[in-house]
Order: C-alpha cells, then sequence, then structure tokens
C-alpha cells in the first residue's frame, strides 16, 4: 500500500488538529520498548502476535517453537532521526549485538527477509535508516516520500511460525500479506 506525500501531510494535519503532542514532541517521533506486532497471521485467531528475533530474521509466532542459536522474543526503539527500529532482546540469558537495527530489502525483484544487522553480513541493498510510522502503522518511506507497507509473512516447517518477507507487489503467490504495528490496538 502506498500514501502519496500529500494525503500523509492531510493526515498529519487532521491529528495535530485533535491530539497534543507530549512534552512539545511528535508522539511518533521517539518511543522505547514497544513490541512490533500483526493481527494478521492466520493461525492468531485476530490475536496479536509480536515478532521474535531468530538468527538474525524476523519471525512471527511461537519463539519457544522454533530452533536456532540465538532466539528471543524484543522491543524495538524507535528514533524518526534517521528513522531507525533498534532492537532489543527479552528473552533471559539472549543478547544480541548492540545497536542491532531492523532492515527490509526494498527494491528486490522477489520476496525478500526481513532481518536484523549486527548477527551476520547485511545482505546489500538493505536499509535500516528509512522506518516511519503512520499511528501505530510501520511503513518504508521510499526516496520520493512514498509510505510504502508491503509486509510478507511465509509459514516456516514449524507450524504456527512465520517468516516475514518484503516485497514491492500488491499481492505475492504463497505469502499472506500483513500490517505491522508498534502496539496493541486503542
Amino acid at each position: 500500500m502506498k500514501i502519496s506525500p500529500t494525503l500523509f501531510g492531510a493526515f498529519l494535519l487532521a491529528k495535530n488538529a485533535i491530539s497534543q503532542p507530549v512534552d512539545g514532541q511528535d508522539p511518533v517521533a521517539k518511543w522505547v520498548d514497544a513490541p512490533l506486532n500483526s493481527y494478521d497471521i492466520p493461525s492468531s485467531k485476530g490475536r496479536s502476535v509480536n515478532l521474535f528475533y531468530a538468527d538474525g530474521f524476523a519471525y512471527y509466532g511461537d519463539s519457544s517453537a522454533w530452533t536456532g542459536s540465538v532466539i528471543t522474543n524484543v522491543t524495538f526503539s524507535f528514533s524518526a532521526n534517521p528513522g531507525a527500529l533498534s532492537a532489543n532482546a527479552l528473552t533471559d540469558g539472549v543478547t544480541i549485538p548492540d545497536n542491532t537495527l531492523l532492515y527490509v530489502i526494498p527494491n528486490a525483484t522477489s520476496p525478500q527477509p526481513i532481518g536484523f544487522t549486527g548477527s551476520k553480513t547485511t545482505p546489500s541493498g538493505a536499509v535500516t535508516d528509512r522506518w516511519t510510522f503512520y499511528e501505530t502503522y510501520a511503513s518504508y518511506e521510499d526516496s520520493t516520500g512514498q509510505l510504502n507497507q508491503y509486509f510478507y509473512i511465509k509459514e516456516t516447517d514449524v507450524k504456527g511460525v512465520w517468516q516475514v518477507y518484503w516485497d514491492n507487489a500488491d499481492e505475492v503467490s504463497g505469502y499472506t500479506r500483513i500490517t505491522v504495528r508498534n502496539h496493541a490496538p486503542y
């Protein structure tokens, strides 16, 4: 889904007209320790499912069902300048590298896994600093100012665990399109 800069600006003006910033700051300019969740996971029956970290990639589902060398539930800290999402490990005894950032490969011609920097070589074309939010919805802001939400999931070999992908297409065969949010609905 793309939102034009003009429409996005109108939404921001409307939002600012009816809401007050906290301490004089834009409420989405910065936040800490919030999960990224989705209500679109097929096995969730409409309940919120949090994103988790596994060996440098992003997944939704039951992290305890997944096997790998580094698996942890995560929260994120967001800073609008430069638009980065920094991951924080939640699982006791599990650490991830400092300044682990969520990345997307926006210009690929096929679905690409969404992952994290720091644990392995970051793939060519990966971008970590173009994240933004419209209210609670995560978006990738491209170089023209368009907000894009091309998040997809594909079930893994482990029932109920879904790997997160990015593809610039409106539909991708074999994948389920989802929205990604930074907290539970109001």
